[in-house]
C-alpha cells in the first residue's frame, strides 16, 4: 500500500464553516458600528444625507448580524457533535461507498441543493419587498424630502446585505455537492445524533429538532433514509421537515438494518 492509498484523518466538516461565518458576523458589526458613527457625526456636522445613511447603515448591519450570530450559534452546536462522532463515542456505522454508488448519491443531492437554493431566494425576495415597503412609508411620512442620492446609496446597501446573504446560500448548497466529486469523501460516518456525509455534517438535534424515521430502502444500492423536523427551517421561521440519504454498499445491509432497529428501539423508549 502506497502513501496515496491510505485515506486522510477525518476532519470535522463544521470546523471551516465557523471560522467563515464568523468573519461574515465580523464584517456586519463593523457595518453597524460605522453606521452609528456616521449618524452621530451628522448631528454636530449637519446633513439629513449623512443621518439617512448612517442609520440604514446601522441598520443593515445589525440585521445581518443578528442573522449571522445565530448561524454562527447553530455551527458551533454542529461541530461539537460532529466532534463526538468522530472521536468514536457517537458512531453506529462507518464505511466506504463505490465510484458507481457514489455518482447516484450525488445526482441526488444535486436536486436537493437546487431546490434548497430556491428556498433562499423566496426568503430575501420577500425580505427585500418589506424593506421596499418600509422605505416607501418613511418617504411619504418624512417631513424633509430626502434626495435621490441618499436612496440610490440606500438601495446599494440593501442589494449588497441581500447579494451577500444570497451569496453564502449558494455556497452552502452547492459547495457540498462539490465536496461529493473527491474521492476523499466518500467515507461516511452515521452517528446517534447526526452523520457525516460527503465532507458534510447533519444533525437531527439542534434546536429541538425531532428526528421522525429511519428507515432502509433496499437497492443497488440500498439508502438509509433520515426524517426529521427541525424548527426554524422553513419560510419565515416555521418547521420544516429536513432529510438525509445515505448510500449504503451492498455488502452493508445488515449494518444498515441493525442501525434502523437502534434508532426503532429509541423512538419505541
Amino acid at each position: 500500500m502506497t502513501a496515496a492509498d491510505i485515506p486522510a484523518p477525518p476532519v470535522n466538516p463544521v470546523r471551516r464553516s465557523v471560522r467563515i461565518t464568523a468573519a461574515v458576523l465580523k464584517f456586519f458589526v463593523l457595518v453597524a458600528v460605522l453606521g452609528l458613527i456616521a449618524a452621530m457625526v451628522s448631528r454636530f456636522a449637519g446633513g439629513a444625507a449623512l443621518l439617512a445613511i448612517g442609520f440604514v447603515a446601522a441598520g443593515a448591519g445589525a440585521f445581518g448580524a443578528v442573522i449571522t450570530l445565530f448561524i454562527l450559534l447553530s455551527y458551533r452546536k454542529l461541530a461539537r457533535q460532529a466532534d463526538e462522532i468522530l472521536a468514536g463515542t457517537q458512531v453506529l456505522g462507518r464505511w466506504r461507498c463505490t465510484e458507481e454508488e457514489w455518482m447516484r448519491h450525488i445526482q441526488t443531492e444535486r436536486r436537493l441543493a437546487k431546490k434548497s437554493f430556491r428556498g433562499l431566494l423566496l426568503i430575501l425576495g420577500v425580505s427585500l419587498l418589506i424593506l421596499i415597503g418600509v422605505c416607501v412609508y418613511v418617504a411619504r411620512t418624512s417631513d424633509t424630502p430626502i434626495p435621490r442620492g441618499v436612496w440610490l446609496i440606500v438601495a446599494a446597501i440593501f442589494a449588497g446585505v441581500m447579494g451577500l446573504l444570497a451569496g453564502i446560500g449558494y455556497l452552502a448548497a452547492t459547495l457540498p455537492v462539490r465536496r461529493l466529486k473527491h474521492p476523499d469523501n466518500r467515507e461516511i460516518f452515521v452517528g446517534r445524533d447526526g452523520l457525516i456525509l460527503a465532507g458534510k455534517f447533519v444533525s437531527w438535534k439542534l434546536y429541538f429538532a425531532q428526528l421522525e424515521w429511519v428507515r432502509y430502502e433496499p437497492g443497488d444500492p440500498g439508502f438509509l433514509d433520515f426524517r426529521w423536523i427541525q424548527p426554524g427551517a422553513g419560510l419565515y421561521g416555521l418547521p420544516a421537515p429536513q432529510g438525509a440519504r445515505v448510500p449504503v454498499p451492498r455488502n452493508l445491509e445488515s449494518v444498515a438494518r441493525q442501525i434502523v432497529g437502534i434508532f426503532a428501539a429509541k423512538f419505541q423508549g
